[in-house]
């Protein structure tokens, strides 16, 4: 995997290429039952899978810089759509009392309604991703890249001259042209993890309503009627944590030669406090962090769609 430290040309700063190659594809299948309101009771549930594959293709009135990882490999960024729902079943049950009764008995007996209306599906992809950026070797001046040496050494990166800025003779400190682990500044996924390998947790909801109808004239009557959205009260996922690594400013020691080189530091939820035993030994114990693991729930039922419980009772008077 390339690490871009220096432009193809220095005469210039980021580059944007515009192109139309992007391709999405979709393949669905779907299952359905009807029921008409027979007797008194109709239901209506479908069944629904499906998978969107695309180029992670941005749309937007203004051109965006850096959407990819590796712009000399663009395979990278096919895969699952960010809009893929896997699974998805949705039903709706619709009863009210057959009868139609008059007088005043009438008035009371007639025009119940229950109706529910469901749905289950499969959760949103996500992409493992970094936060960070490869930090800066104290000979990252470009000015200095031909010098060597982080303090004016042999070991700095040298300026090489060979096709492709690829360095050859060992490893060497490098600074990165962007925040990225590749160090270009575009997508922060993990190559070798994949674009939206992950899913979020499913969502499930159902909203139950019941009303009665009561006519006082030919034209003019009133329905009273009770609606529960959420009813199960379900905790839907909104958001998750996807940073699954941290760049980490290594300091110099015996397994990193360099000063300001990076390593990787898994987001687990966790970190590592020092504690005296009774015995007067010190000792590494983990501790939960205010960092939020990879994976966790950040936010649920925090939009439009999906919410807390709501319960709500009215009176509507129609004509």
């Amino acid at each position: 995997m390339p690490f871009y430290y220096q432009r193809l040309n220095p005469s210039y700063g980021p580059i944007t290429d515009i192109l139309s190659e992007a391709n999405s594809s979709y393949q669905g299948a779907i299952v359905r039952f009807t029921r008409r309101a027979a007797r008194g009771i109709g239901v209506h549930v479908t069944y629904t899978w499906s998978h969107a594959i695309d180029d992670n293709q941005s749309s937007g009135t203004f051109a965006k810089i850096n959407t990819v990882y590796d712009p000399a490999k663009l395979g990278l960024e096919h895969g699952t759509s960010n809009f893929d729902l896997r699974q998805r079943v949705s039903g709706a049950v619709i009863a009210h009392v057959p009868w139609r009764l008059e007088g005043w008995f009438g008035k009371v007996a007639d025009g119940y309604t229950v109706s529910a209306l469901g749905e289950w599906r499969t959760g949103l992809p996500y992409t493992m991703r970094t936060e960070g950026s490869v930090p800066t070797p104290l000979c990252s001046n470009y000015d200095w890249l031909a010098a060597g040496g982080p303090d004016g050494g042999s070991n700095c990166l040298k300026d090489e001259t060979a096709p492709g800025g690829v360095i050859t003779d060992g490893a060497r400190p490098a600074p990165g042209l962007g925040s990225t682990l590749n160090g270009s500044g575009g997508e922060d996924l993990i190559p070798f993890i994949g674009r939206n390998t992950f899913r979020a947790p499913g969502a499930v909801g159902l909203d139950v309503r019941a009303s009665k109808r009561t006519s006082i004239t030919e034209h003019i009557g009133l329905e009273f009627f009770a609606e529960a959205l959420n009813v199960l009260n379900h905790r839907n996922v909104t958001r998750v944590q996807s940073i699954g690594y941290r760049l980490h400013n290594q300091s110099r020691s015996g397994a990193y030669p360099y000063a300001n080189t990076v390593s990787l530091v898994y987001q687990s939820g966790l970190k590592t406090q020092s504690v005296i035993d009774a015995d007067g030994q010190t000792h590494k114990e983990l501790i939960g962090s205010p960092t939020v693991a990879f994976g966790e729930t950040i936010n649920s039922n925090s939009t439009g769609l999906y919410h807390d419980r709501k319960i709500q009772v009215g009176c509507r008077l129609y004509f």
